[in-house]
C-alpha cells in the first residue's frame, strides 16, 4: 500500500512540474477593435503561453461556437460560415474545414491540420484556448504591449472599415462590403447570422430583405438572434453596406 501511495505522489509531482497554470502578476487586458474587453474569467498563462475563455473570445470575433460535450470537442465557424475549425480538449492538434452550403445543406471539407504549442484547457468549468492562435487562425492581427500587459487584436473587418473610411471619400457613395467589395442590386449578403437579398441602394445604405438564417438557428431562437443582431427579419430593412459581406453575386 505505501509503495502504491509513494509511485501516485512521484507521479502528481511529475505532472504539476510540467504544467504551470498561473495567474499573471498584472492583469492581462484584451483590446479587440480598439474596444478593451472585460471577460468574467481572466486570462491565464500556462507554461509562458497567454489563454482566454474560449467563449467570449470567438463571439467578440463574430464567430459561432459549437460545444460537443460527448467528444469533448469545440467547433469553431467564421461570422461568414465558410469555414471552421475544430479543437479538442487535451489535444494540441486543430482540424480545418472549408464550409459549403449545397441544397441548403451543409457539406465539410477537411483542408488540414494546424498544431497548437498548449493544448486547450479547462479551469473553473470553462474552457480556454491560446489567444494568438484563435485570432490567427480566424485572419486577425494580434499585438503584444509588454509595457501594458495588452493583447491587440485587429480583425479583417476592422482593416478593411479603416481602408474604406481612408479611401479620400471617392467611394462616399458607392456601397462597399467588410472585403471592400461593391455592392449591386440583387446580391445576397449576410450579417449576424442573416441572409437577404439587396433590392435597392441609396449612397452607401442598401435595402435588404432578409429572408433565411444560418443552420445553427432554429424557428424557436432565430428571433432572439435577430433582436441581438439589430436585423428585422423577413422585412426589409436599411443597413449600412459597411457591415454586410456579399455572399453571392447577382450583378
Amino acid at each position: 500500500m505505501r509503495k502504491i501511495i509513494y509511485v501516485s505522489l512521484i507521479i502528481s509531482l511529475l505532472i504539476l512540474s510540467t504544467t504551470s497554470l498561473t495567474f499573471a502578476d498584472s492583469p492581462i487586458n484584451i483590446i479587440i477593435d480598439g474596444i478593451p474587453q472585460n471577460y468574467e474569467q481572466e486570462p491565464i498563462s500556462i507554461n509562458g503561453r497567454t489563454l482566454v475563455p474560449m467563449r467570449a473570445i470567438f463571439e467578440t470575433l463574430g464567430c459561432q461556437v459549437v460545444w460537443n460535450g460527448e467528444q469533448q470537442t469545440v467547433s469553431v465557424y467564421n461570422p461568414e460560415v465558410t469555414f471552421c475549425i475544430v479543437l479538442k480538449l487535451g489535444s494540441t492538434h486543430v482540424d480545418k474545414y472549408d464550409v459549403k452550403k449545397v441544397n441548403g445543406q451543409y457539406e465539410f471539407t477537411h483542408t488540414g491540420g494546424l498544431e497548437l504549442d498548449v493544448t486547450p484547457q479547462a479551469f473553473e468549468g470553462k474552457t480556454f484556448v491560446p489567444v494568438r492562435f484563435v485570432s490567427e487562425a480566424f485572419g486577425a492581427k494580434v499585438d503584444w504591449d509588454s509595457k501594458t500587459s495588452t493583447i491587440k487584436i485587429t480583425t479583417n473587418a476592422a482593416v478593411a472599415n479603416n481602408a474604406i473610411s481612408q479611401s479620400n471619400n471617392l467611394n462616399a457613395n458607392i456601397p462597399i462590403d467588410t472585403n471592400g467589395k461593391e455592392i449591386h442590386i440583387s446580391d445576397i449578403v449576410s450579417f449576424g447570422g442573416f441572409t437577404g437579398q439587396v433590392l435597392e441602394i441609396k449612397g452607401s445604405k442598401i435595402l435588404v430583405l432578409w429572408d433565411s438564417y444560418d443552420y445553427w438557428m432554429n424557428k424557436d431562437t432565430y428571433s432572439y438572434w435577430a433582436m441581438l443582431a439589430g436585423v428585422n427579419f423577413d422585412s426589409q430593412q436599411w443597413f449600412d453596406s459597411t457591415v454586410v459581406t456579399i455572399q453571392s453575386s447577382g450583378y
